[in-house]
């Protein structure tokens, strides 16, 4: 019984996609160590409790000043560094570019 699955990675600018083989055994071997699958998402969500933390902290999280630097500690002891500030003004304007799109898409209709 074949056990392997196949996934796609699409490389960006047109480069011919790529075929990876990984079994079931072994996606099982990387969840068990907490591997991280999705980089993006890791790190929107670390961001988020850092504000959440934030908020509870101080009251608000209305603006974090873009020099605000918050100190999270990882499972295995490792500090990590935060720009708490910076990331809260991308969001804004990651939503303000979708509110425009999605706008400028409903003039189109």
């Amino acid at each position: 019984m074949n056990n392997n699955k196949t996934m796609k990675v699409n490389k960006e600018k047109g480069n011919p996609t790529l075929r990876c083989q990984i079994t079931d055994d072994q996606i099982h071997q990387l969840n068990s160590i907490d591997f991280i699958w999705d980089l993006q998402e890791y790190n929107w969500n670390k961001n988020f409790n850092a504000l959440k933390k934030f908020k509870e902290k101080n009251g608000y999280c209305m603006d974090p000043k873009t020099t605000y630097i918050h100190k999270i500690k990882h499972k295995d002891g490792e500090e990590e560094m935060l720009n708490l500030g910076t990331w809260c003004v991308t969001q804004r304007c990651t939503k303000s570019r979708q509110l425009q799109q999605n706008k400028f898409s409903s003039i189109l209709i």
